[in-house]
């Protein structure tokens, strides 16, 4: 014959939901609501004194707010000396990758267009919507949309 396990109950609740029983659980001295004592006074408590103090000392009130204000103009004058060159150099440069990018736009337009033909010819010889997903890494529901006939 084997023995039934009792349940144990549930640390600081009851089954009534009474205020009574609420009050009760409130005089104990070692839970507060269900919480015990100890968390209950951990999470009461405030900051300690070291921490509120660096808080409060900050780099304003300790006077280092960075760079000093006869260094803050010190790299403006480099950059611009060096900005002209470096300026044309830039917008060279911003001219070539936009150039670049739009080729690489019609490019994979074309190609994008391409495998909708082949994806149409093979749907039409009878290729499976699963295969072809798998091979293109597209769903089915992106090969239909992207196709023009109709299963």
């Amino acid at each position: 014959m084997t023995k039934r396990r009792q349940k144990k109950p549930i640390v600081g609740a009851e089954r009534s939901s009474t205020s009574s029983s609420d009050d009760e659980r409130q005089s104990n001295g070692d839970e507060v609501l269900g919480v015990n004592q100890q968390r209950f006074d951990a999470f009461g408590r405030p900051l300690d004194a070291p921490r509120v103090e660096q808080a409060a000392r900050g780099p304003v009130a300790t006077g280092q707010t960075g760079r000093s204000p006869s260094r803050i103009g010190s790299g403006v004058a480099t950059r611009i000396d060096q900005g002209g060159a470096s300026r044309s150099v830039d917008l060279r440069r911003i001219a070539d990758l936009s150039k670049e990018l739009s080729k690489l736009h019609r490019h994979e337009r074309a190609l994008l267009a391409e495998r909708d033909v082949l994806v149409q010819r093979l749907r039409s010889e009878g290729e499976s919507w699963a295969s072809l997903s798998s091979r293109t890494g597209l769903s089915r529901q992106a090969l239909s949309k992207r196709t023009s006939s109709t299963d």
